[in-house]
């Protein structure tokens, strides 16, 4: 079990930091739109944008890496549901501050 949750988290590593860096980007922008914390404006275009990263880097540019991760029998709709409980789990952390 443990293994399946580490190629998770290597599947993941590749979309993360680009999808903060952005999501923080468009959290001070947002901020200076309509003057909510950059937490708040952050947390919300993260959930937008990790799952576009995913869809763009993993489905179009290299969706033959889904085949490594069958072999290791973690299937597409684990890999993507996944990505939505971090994205669910980050905005239910914002969401206490």
């Amino acid at each position: 079990m443990f293994s399946k949750i580490h190629y998770i988290l290597i599947f993941q590593r590749k979309i993360l930091l680009p999808a903060t860096i952005i999501s923080t980007v468009l959290g001070t922008v947002g901020m200076s739109i309509n003057e909510e914390p950059l937490i708040t404006n952050a947390g919300f275009s993260y959930l937008f944008i990790l799952p576009l990263f995913q869809f763009f880097v993993y489905e179009l540019r290299y969706p033959n890496e889904y085949y490594f991760y069958q072999n290791l029998g973690i299937s597409r709709v684990v890999l993507w549901a996944a990505c939505a409980a971090h994205v669910l789990v980050v905005n239910i952390v914002i969401s206490l501050f």
